[in-house]
C-alpha cells in the first residue's frame, strides 16, 4: 500500500477524464496527494495520466512541499520588522 512506502501520510486521489484537443482523444488524469496524518497539510502531490483504461498511469510530474520550522518562521517575522 502507498501508506506504506510514505509513513505518517493518507494518500488521496483526484481522477477526472477531459478530452485534449491536439490529441483529439480522451485523457485520464490523477492527482495523488500524499497527507501528512498529524498536521493535515500536503507533503507530496504527484501528476500522472493515461490515454486508455488498460494503461497504466503515466508520471508527469511530481512536487514535494517542505514546511518551515518554527524558528525559520519567527526569524524572518523578525527580520521583516513585525
Amino acid at each position: 500500500a502507498l501508506e506504506s512506502e510514505f509513513p505518517g501520510c493518507e494518500v488521496y486521489d483526484l481522477t477526472w477524464t477531459e478530452t485534449d484537443n491536439k490529441l483529439g482523444k480522451a485523457l485520464s488524469r490523477r492527482w495523488r496527494y500524499f497527507v501528512d496524518s498529524a498536521s493535515g497539510l500536503p507533503r507530496r502531490v504527484n501528476a500522472s495520466r493515461k490515454s486508455s483504461p488498460d494503461e497504466k498511469y503515466i508520471p508527469r510530474w511530481e512536487m514535494v512541499v517542505e514546511y518551515e520550522g518554527e524558528d525559520e518562521i519567527e526569524a524572518a517575522v523578525r527580520e521583516a520588522g513585525f
